[in-house]
């Protein structure tokens, strides 16, 4: 691997690692002194947070692809400028309308959609606003990421991400201990925040762009020349919300605000592997589309299977772990017994959903580079199609559980329809080579996980003895992973060996 893609890489996984573990550390301090029905209401804003994305109209991966073409061609500087500052005006126009019409909208909510438990009606129509604001200042942040990724600015972005996420759950968790215990003060922090994130990466944005001799102007007839990509874009990004928030949507409705409230703890534990795929895909998006820009369809094979495998090591080790350990971690990780047994086995549903929908990142990212968005945009339209159904008939009779196993079914579906036909038709590579790279890599790394399951099944140990044993199986597990990788196999063994050269002399 290039030290430019261990470079981002690693800041990418840093990031998103970072985040995750500051949300994950700070949630038992919000149950604790929010109480579960409140901390369901933060679940409903992570939710509608996703949804609102919807609106990005596919304008982040374009904005990522087209910084990342402007980057191979230094002469179109000027351009680059132009184009990011129509996209920046989209954005904080879109922010702006979306987020006053979620703010006007709060009563409605208040009274009609969400069940509000233990919570006041004024103290959950208030909390409903302060997210209209939070929407606002949120919204742009994709642009920013996307023009920075694009660009090769990762290392930065993901520095001004590992300080604002801490600033923003860390001095949540604060305002909380200090004594401001209700849900308003709490989303007053969290907009505050916001802003301040917004405000540090707009400055970063400013200095990242090329320089020019004349000032930047808005050109809204640049959007035009992209607006085909874009368009097959906000057709994947809307089908994708819905297949990805669906379930969240209908057991906000169906069940009650505290048991919600436990889905969304175990979907906020497997949400931590969607930040490693994130991550993954941030890092190699820009590097593929420079290659689709040169229409390299060898580097573009090569590049397909080295991902595709570091994805598998990187992802593969945390889910397979979450999947086979998921109410003890849940145990470990709020402090309750009664929540981890409701909580854990749908961790472990949604886990093994995220890892079938993880193996798919990579070749979502060649299709995008190769501007070819159907493919994946009608699978995701047929498989969201079916979830809704699934959802409601699985959510009624079997509740939160059966809601959750929806999720991995319809992934193992999009498996076997996606990742055959972008073989075929993109960049025409055989199918068993990646089924024999998938298999050699994951399938060591599960029989690990199993011997280890066996060896403490009748043994027992204290939360902070099982915390050093799962840790200690990850870093196994992990190196199994990549000595099983057929091309990631030389990287270890070259360490190796120089490990084993230094220790010798």
């Amino acid at each position: 691997m290039k030290i430019g893609l261990k470079a981002d890489l690693f800041s990418n996984l840093f990031g998103s690692a970072w985040s995750a573990l500051i949300l994950l550390v700070c949630t038992p301090a919000y149950v604790k002194y929010l109480g579960v029905s409140a901390f369901g209401l933060f679940g409903f804003y992570l939710t509608m947070q996703s949804v609102v994305r919807v609106l990005d109209l596919g304008l982040s991966p374009t904005t990522n692809r087209e910084m990342a073409r402007f980057s191979a061609f230094t002469d179109r500087a000027d351009e680059c400028r132009n184009l990011s500052r129509a996209l920046e005006l989209c954005y904080w126009v879109i922010g702006i309308v979306v987020g006053l019409l979620f703010i006007l909208a709060a009563p409605w909510i208040a009274t009609h959609w969400l069940q509000a438990g233990m919570l006041s009606h004024v103290t959950l129509i208030h909390a409903l606003q302060m997210m209209g604001l939070l929407i606002i200042f949120q919204f742009p942040v994709c642009f920013y990421q996307g023009a920075l990724m694009g660009l090769g600015h990762q290392v930065l972005f993901n520095g001004i991400r590992i300080v604002t996420a801490t600033l923003m759950y860390l001095g949540a968790a604060a305002v909380l201990w200090l004594g401001l215990r209700n849900i308003q003060s709490f989303f007053v922090w969290m907009a505050a925040m916001a802003l301040l994130r917004v405000g540090i990466l707009r400055i970063a944005l400013e200095r990242a762009l090329p320089a020019t001799p004349r000032p930047a102007q808005v050109r809204m007839g640049l959007l035009v020349r992209i607006w085909q990509f874009a368009a097959g874009m906000a057709g994947f990004t809307v089908f994708s919300m819905l297949l990805t928030q669906t379930d969240k949507i209908m057991l906000s409705k169906l069940l009650s605000i505290k048991y919600f409230g436990f889905y969304t703890l175990a979907a906020t534990l497997s949400a931590g592997l969607n930040l490693i795929n994130s991550s993954i895909f941030n890092t190699i998006f820009p590097r593929l589309s420079v290659i689709a820009a040169k229409n390299d369809r060898i580097k573009t094979v090569q590049a397909y299977r080295l991902y595709s495998q570091i994805l598998m090591i990187l992802m593969g080790p945390a889910a397979i772990m979450l999947i086979m350990f998921s109410t003890t971690i849940v145990r470990i990780w709020v402090g309750h017994w009664s929540i981890a047994r409701i909580v854990g086995p749908i961790a472990a549903v949604l886990a093994l959903g995220t890892l079938l929908n993880g193996l798919m990142i990579v070749p979502y990212a060649v299709q995008f580079a190769y501007g070819r968005t159907r493919l994946a945009l009608f699978t995701t339209i047929f498989l969201t199609l079916l979830m809704v159904p699934g959802i409601w008939y699985m959510a009624v009779h079997y509740g939160a559980l059966g809601a959750a196993c929806v999720w991995p079914a319809l992934m193992a579906l999009n498996l076997l329809i996606n990742v055959p036909l972008t073989h075929k038709f993109i960049i025409q590579h055989d199918n068993f080579t990646w089924l024999r790279d998938a298999g050699l890599t994951i399938s060591p790394m599960f029989i690990a996980f199993i011997i280890a399951k066996a060896l403490i099944a009748h043994v027992s140990l204290s939360l902070m003895e099982l915390s050093l044993y799962y840790f200690m199986i990850y870093l196994v597990a992990t190196i199994i992973g990549i000595a099983s990788a057929p091309l990631l196999r030389p990287w270890l063994s070259g360490h190796c060996r120089r490990l084993f050269a230094f220790s010798s002399t």
